[in-house]
């Protein structure tokens, strides 16, 4: 126990000078300082006869050097400008070839399973959780499953344990040569995360873990857990003031003390006689149920003031959304590594069979953590949480360690007691009757949470959703009728990209694009419709009827060759989409019979789509010509929506159109760092004064933008 209140002494000095903002250098001169530091350590070495207060000294000299390295910590968080550290870019070894692995990884996984699917992987296998959806986010974070987002223990324990496995099938226990794997293993995962604070804790638990057993030595919790801290600490006194580093190590201090307490509670008494396989089963999973939940409150109760503060809410089903969720991370973890390795040799079959667990299992967490995030009652509401009141809680829970020994035995007895009851009323009535209510409540959970998913894909939305897809050049628009009919509008310039985007957005269960439409012959509309074409059954194809030289063009009538149902588009034509969805087309091909089509972006397909008094107008690559076209030629052209013509080029855009269709909001489909400079600075002046710059949306800032309506309503999703 030394090294933990040697740790605590120094995080403490450190974290006194973050929160006080008063270290050597910054508000305590240096020199008055060393001299009381001398002083300091002369005084323990005088009271060195006496144990307990020699011990008590150089505690405080501990806290006194912590107090010292506090005032790097200060001009780190000053330099930042932050409340909370920001750790800059790795620079040991190979740490630029980590960042390709990791990259790499992140481009295998999306393009085999897409996004939003590859995003939840791609977070545990290399700690890069920006391809995780802001709604994923939102319902791990209000289910308590957050932490699973993160690397930390239980990822590399996971992977510790794995790789354990293998070397002692390879390698025997006889040699502690079997251990090296593991530890490399963990190592290496650990840099593969960035070194983050969560993972580099538990990267270096598990490696005194590794060190006991080759020691022949135990290793306790607490004492591995310091010489994390203390490690860390001391190259990064910042480091103290990082969230990720304050949840993580809250979470395993819980765990180390309130844990037993609970297992003490909840114990199971043994079984009186003979034990058969299945109540030796039956033992076996009430213990897993209960550690479980005892572990996931303890790290809850560790952690309850900082996500109350953070966080303005503390989530309330925690426990059992772990519990559920848990079991499906090694599947997740383990499938998602094998379909990167497979992803390196030119077999698709076999890629597009090895994602099927890591679909099954994506699909799963996400779920649970879906059902948990809006199972009432909702998370509690702590907005008025306030630093003081942490610095309270935790001062508390330090007051009552010394009591735990106590506590231990009182929930050991009160525990076996309640145990033993439940056997002997167990054996009276029926000898499985708690296995039996155990194995009952969690497949009925389980069922509750498919059958929540599965009515929730088949049940009819109350709302059209029209996505503006984020592409690298180019534009694509997915559809989503309240019936679950798609209509796709191009496909942009990228070959795949769109058909990788719609991989992940589209259930595995209904693939199906009822219409595909595209609008002119430009590559950045067509580039990307032939891969849609071949990988998702497609209904109906309508075009303009032009032609066009280019390669990409040639590819979109070699994918429409053999279509069963292709269609020119002309002014009139209505597609019936759902019972109150209309796609019309007003405008398509060439503005007159005079006109050669010289102007191939003037050609383009004109729609609009309706859903009762909400309409949105779809204008391909149109310019001035066929804007002053339209405005002459139909008489009501009053939309609530505009996608902006042409990406928000200078040649398109007109005031006489903006004027003519009146719109509440503006989308402005742009490619992220196209070549042309779309959209124009005088044309986002002109869409800011006339809907206001808070509803013009641009994609090459938003990325895809979700606008979604009930026939009444309009509202954006994030």
């Amino acid at each position: 126990m030394r090294i933990v209140w040697a740790a605590a002494a120094f995080m403490v000095g450190v974290g006194s000078a973050i929160i006080f903002g008063t270290a050597p250098g910054h508000g305590i001169p240096a020199n008055a300082f060393a001299g009381f530091l001398v002083a300091t350590i002369l005084a323990s070495l005088a009271l060195i006869a006496s144990r307990r207060r020699a011990a008590v000294a150089l505690l405080c000299v501990v806290f006194l050097i912590g107090a010292w390295r506090g005032a790097d910590a200060i001009e780190t968080l000053a330099d930042s400008g932050q409340d909370q550290i920001v750790r800059p870019q790795s620079t040991f070894l190979f740490a630029d070839t980590l960042n390709d692995v990791r990259n790499r990884i992140g481009i295998d996984l999306n393009y085999s399973l897409g996004r939003p699917h590859s995003g939840l992987p791609t977070a545990l296998l290399t700690g890069d959780r920006s391809e995780v959806s802001d709604k994923v986010t939102r319902d791990f974070r209000s289910a308590g499953l957050a932490h699973l987002l993160a690397i930390s223990g239980l990822h590399v324990s996971l992977i510790g344990g794995i790789a354990m496995t293998v070397a002692v099938m390879i390698f025997g226990r006889r040699r502690a040569l079997y251990l090296l794997l593991p530890l490399a293993a963990v190592v290496l995962y650990a840099a593969l995360a960035g070194f983050a604070p969560p993972v580099t804790r538990a990267a270096i638990m598990f490696s005194v873990f590794i060190l006991g057993r080759s020691t022949g030595r135990g290793s306790h919790t607490l004492a591995a857990l310091a010489l994390a801290a203390i490690c860390m600490v001391a190259i990064e006194p910042s480091i103290l003031a990082s969230l990720s580093f304050q949840l993580s190590f809250a979470a395993m201090v819980g765990i180390a003390f309130v844990a037993p307490v609970l297992d003490g509670f909840t114990e199971v008494a043994p079984t009186s006689g003979t034990q058969n396989e299945r109540s030796v089963l039956t033992d076996r999973i009430r213990r897993f149920v209960v550690g479980s939940l005892a572990v996931s409150f303890a790290s809850t109760i560790g952690t309850l003031p900082l996500v109350a503060l953070h966080f303005d809410a503390v989530p309330i089903w925690g426990g059992l959304a772990t519990l559920l969720a848990v079991p499906a991370m090694p599947i997740l973890i383990i499938s998602s590594a094998m379909l990167v390795a497979l992803g390196m040799f030119p077999f698709p079959l076999v890629t597009e069979i090895a994602a099927i667990p890591v679909y099954a299992s994506t699909t799963y967490i996400t779920q649970i953590a879906e059902l948990f995030a809006y199972l009432p009652p909702k998370p509690i509401e702590a907005g008025s949480w306030s630093v003081w009141l942490t610095v309270a809680y935790y001062s508390i829970f330090a007051a009552l360690l010394p009591f735990l020994p106590q506590l231990n035995n009182f929930a050991s007895r009160i525990g076996h007691s309640v145990s033993s009851i439940s056997r002997i009323a167990s054996d009276t009535t029926s000898r499985h009757l708690v296995a039996s209510a155990a194995f009952t409540a969690i497949f009925l959970i389980i069922g509750i949470v498919f059958w929540s998913a599965i009515l929730t894909q088949n049940h009819p939305k109350q709302y059209l959703s029209v996505r503006f897809l984020e592409t690298s050049h180019g534009e694509s628009t997915l559809i989503e009728t309240p019936n679950g009919n798609r209509v796709l509008v191009d496909g942009g310039g990228d070959r795949t990209q769109v058909a990788d985007i719609l991989s992940g957005l589209l259930p595995l269960t209904d693939r199906e694009i009822d219409v595909v439409v595209l609008t002119h012959t430009d590559a950045d509309h067509v580039g990307g419709l032939p891969a849609v074409l071949q990988r998702f059954p497609v209904g109906t194809a309508i075009h303009s009827g032009l032609t066009a030289s280019s390669d990409a063009f040639s590819s979109w009538e070699n994918a429409i060759e053999n279509h069963d149902d292709v269609r020119i588009a002309a002014p009139g034509l209505m597609i019936g989409l759902d019972e109150h969805v209309f796609l019309e087309v007003i405008s398509a091909g060439c503005l007159n019979t005079s006109d050669s089509c010289s102007e191939i972006n003037d050609a383009s397909i004109v729609a609009r789509l309706s859903y009762g008094d909400v309409d949105f107008l779809l204008t391909g690559d149109i310019e001035r010509p066929a804007e002053s076209f339209l405005v002459s030629t139909i008489p009501d052209l009053r939309m609530t929506v505009l996608k902006a013509p042409h990406h928000g080029s200078n040649t398109s855009s007109t005031q006489m159109l903006l004027d003519a269709v009146n719109p509440a909001a503006v989308v402005v489909a742009a490619g992220t760092g196209n070549r042309y400079g779309h959209p124009h600075p005088e044309v986002i002046s002109r869409l800011n004064a006339k809907v206001g710059e808070e509803r013009v949306f641009r994609t090459d800032v938003l990325g895809t933008i979700e606008l979604r309506t009930d026939g009444e309503r309009l509202w954006m999703v994030r």
